[in-house]
């Protein structure tokens, strides 16, 4: 068997332009796969990161009326909301979990200086009680977070320009209070936010709670409660919040997870990770193509050889093991260079990463914008570099064989 590999090797460079180009071909779409697969996960990653810490928090509190209608049609019910929301705090109380009351609600915010309007998301806050959830506070990019009790209303870089609002301006937001009449609230801008997760950035608002609570006539009532668990074990949380509501007859509250919250990106997330996966199979098909191009040339054209050699007396599975461990050895040399410029390419992705904030303005389906880092999978190199050895020494038993079955004579008299 040890000579059947030396000569196995030794065969490779035989036709060295054929070798160098298919090990180059498995090189290129083993570093594609890595580069992709880790740029991929960052952006899934990232986007979770960014949902739960500007968006959903770990888990909220709806009332379920509100959560389907908001599900369902997209309307905020106002006067679906949670009432006495101090006491299902006091109920749901943890040392390792903080909590969050909001109120949520569309408006329509004018910049009375130009005379332009836009449609957003605004939402009440606590301003101690929210930075425990949330983690605006980090995303300042000028001025300051909100005060209770202040008119005052921070937004989104990307919101603010397309507003052409600077610090210090007055907006009015046109809204509908809980009894669904008409309310002007006029706010001064005391901060600008610039968080990485666009939609947060693009179309959302914050006043104070309390201020919120008053304007839209709420009564103590909110339309959700957020939740940052302090451990991991955030579907144990969920399901002894909803048994600890039912016990305590509040049966008409919901708790929602992050993952619910945010299913519609996360199946886009995924719908696009496949399409990606598929560009990457077929850059591997076009790889084994010319693997199977090199595989069967070199049987074909060694036909007389092989008959050479089964008259010299090597069995014939030697001689398609000799085929075979061919195979694998321009795999092994494709799949060692790609590996290797996997981890070049990668390595910068992963401790550097890469600024994507060209595509602020164009919904790509992932929560992410400007720096975005990869991560390091292990597996996916491993799975390349087997695949990559595996493929080649399958594709060359179907010529191997077939040469094999051909009578020795039949053999030595191919040209």
């Amino acid at each position: 068997m040890g000579f059947v590999i030396r000569f196995a090797l030794k065969n490779i460079w035989r036709y060295k332009r054929r070798t160098i180009i298919t090990f180059s071909a498995i090189s290129f779409g083993i570093a594609v796969f890595v580069f992709t697969d880790s740029m991929l996960k960052g952006f899934h990653y990232e986007s979770v990161r960014n949902f739960i810490d500007y968006e959903s928090g770990h888990l909220k509190i709806y009332n379920r009326e509100f959560y389907e209608e908001m599900e369902d049609e997209g309307f905020l019910l106002l006067d679906k909301g949670i009432d006495n929301y101090e006491n299902v705090e006091k109920l749901i109380k943890w040392d390792d979990v903080s909590i969050a009351p909001r109120i949520a609600f569309r408006a329509r915010l004018v910049n009375e200086e130009i005379g332009g309007d836009r449609p957003f998301t605004v939402i009440g806050i606590d301003p101690e009680k929210d930075s425990n959830v949330y983690k605006l506070p980090d995303a300042i990019l000028s001025g300051r977070f909100l005060e209770t009790g202040e008119n005052g209303i921070i937004m989104g870089r990307m919101g603010a320009e397309k507003m052409e609002v600077e610090l210090g301006d007055t907006l009015t937001l046109l809204t509908r209070t809980k009894n669904d009449t008409y309310q002007a609230i006029s706010a001064d801008v005391v901060g600008i936010l610039d968080p990485p997760n666009p939609t947060i950035n693009r179309t959302v608002a914050y006043i104070p709670l309390d201020i919120a609570d008053a304007d839209l006539d709420m009564e103590g009532s909110v339309t959700e409660i957020g939740l940052r668990a302090g451990s991991d074990d955030v579907d144990n949380l969920l399901h002894e919040l909803m048994d600890r509501l039912t016990n305590s007859n509040l049966s008409q509250l919901r708790v929602v997870s992050w993952q619910e919250l945010g299913k519609d990106w996360l199946t886009l997330s995924k719908t696009k990770t496949v399409g990606s996966y598929t560009i990457i199979l077929v850059v591997f098909i076009i790889a084994a193509v010319g693997i199977i191009n090199t595989m069967l040339m070199s049987v074909f054209e060694r036909v007389q050889e092989i008959g050479m050699m089964r008259a010299l007396g090597m069995t014939d599975r030697e001689v398609l093991w000799r085929f075979i461990f061919e195979g694998a050895a321009i795999g092994f040399l494709g799949a060692s260079v790609g590996v290797f410029l996997g981890l070049i390419l990668n390595s910068y992705q992963v401790y550097h990463g890469f600024d994507w904030s060209f595509f602020a303005d164009i919904d790509i389906g992932y929560r992410v914008m400007n720096v975005v880092k990869g991560v390091w999978n292990p597996g996916a190199f491993i799975f390349a570099f087997l695949f990559s050895i595996i493929v080649p020494a399958l594709i060359s038993i179907y010529p191997s064989r077939k040469a094999i079955k051909m009578e020795i004579t039949e053999a030595l008299r191919t040209t």
